[in-house]
């Protein structure tokens, strides 16, 4: 083998490592963690952490103290305390880590699911439904008819011949009492006693309602959104580990998008100059009110933002003409 194909070949095993592990690394872990009410970012987070593990650190020396009146053996007793409740709560954090995390990859997994169900066509959907039903134990499909709206056929399971309706809609539009009696009609008016109605939406109160007072006419079964993508995840119809993984990835790209928008916008060059007129405004108000230290650390703050987008305003022009020169020297040599 060549020294390209075995470095071509090293890089591809390093990828392929990194996707095999990515969904452990601190990234994925820091994402599984978040939490929508917690909008602190990952350095606040760190400070947050140390700044607990020193308070409790302090509470249980003093504690200690008050009772040994000895220094050092305060000292190591603390140490062996803080140590041990350290790995006690590593051990409650993995717990929580891994809790988390299945509930997150499923909730992914079930969103990816559900949007690929409703932009199928018609055609699609036949095709689906019957692999998602096939793939539980029912055979012998018959498509009855179809419309914009539902599917129904007619399959076997154990030796029974059921009907099978399914709806398409979307989360906020639930199916109604009047399409479960038509079903329901239709099942009375044929030898087949036994039906699913399925959605990807959910059903009234009063469907529910009706299906339990009717149970001695026929048996029907209701699957909303969720016991449907429970079954096409029992089915083994959900996306894979690396796929899941690479949603995971593209929600933590964008998110990380963002904050850099946020960052983009606090430092813009056209910046420089307000941020500068306030410093200014704030140094001298500062004299004129109580206030005057606050007034002065916000002065401050103000002015290491001017000079932050002062450099980067200079960088960026100097990265602007190195690029305009490396165009142009390009340019000569294809000339």
């Amino acid at each position: 083998m060549s020294k390209t194909n075995q470095f071509f070949q090293f890089i591809n095993n390093q990828l392929r490592g990194y996707r095999k592990d990515r969904g452990n690394s601190r990234r994925f872990r820091s994402y599984y963690m978040s939490a929508k009410s917690d909008t602190r970012s990952n350095a606040a987070k760190i400070i947050d952490y140390a700044l607990w593990r020193i308070i409790i650190f302090f509470t249980v020396f003093i504690g200690i103290f008050i009772r040994v009146q000895y220094f050092w053996i305060t000292t190591f007793l603390t140490l062996g305390i803080v140590s041990i409740l350290h790995l006690i709560s590593i051990r409650l954090r993995d717990r929580k880590l891994e809790t988390l995390k299945r509930q997150k990859r499923k909730y992914i997994a079930s969103q990816r699911v559900y949007s690929e169900l409703i932009n199928k066509t018609i055609d699609e959907l036949k095709s689906y439904m019957v692999e998602v039903f096939g793939k539980c134990g029912f055979s012998e499909f018959t498509f009855i008819n179809s419309n914009h709206k539902y599917i129904t056929y007619e399959a076997t399971y154990k030796a029974e011949r059921i009907m099978i309706l399914f709806y398409i809609y979307k989360s906020d539009l639930a199916v109604e009492l009047k399409e479960v009696k038509e079903f329901s009609g239709l099942l009375l008016h044929s030898k087949v006693k036994r039906g699913i109605i399925a959605t990807t939406s959910d059903f009234t109160i009063d469907c529910i309602n009706y299906v339990d007072g009717r149970a001695h006419d026929f048996k029907l079964i209701l699957l909303n959104k969720e016991l449907l993508l429970k079954l096409i995840e029992v089915g083994g119809m959900f996306p894979t580990e690396e796929e899941i993984d690479e949603l995971v990835e593209n929600k933590i790209s964008r998110k990380e998008a963002l904050w850099g928008k946020y960052k983009a916008a606090v430092l813009a060059n056209r910046k420089t100059k307000s941020y500068f007129i306030l410093s200014i405004i704030l140094l001298i108000a500062s004299g004129y009110t109580p206030y005057a230290l606050y007034y002065r650390v916000v002065a401050g703050t103000t002015l290491l933002l001017t000079a932050a987008t002062f450099i980067i305003k200079i960088n960026s022009r100097r990265n602007s003409e190195e690029e305009s020169w490396k165009q142009f020297n390009k340019m000569l040599r294809n000339i």
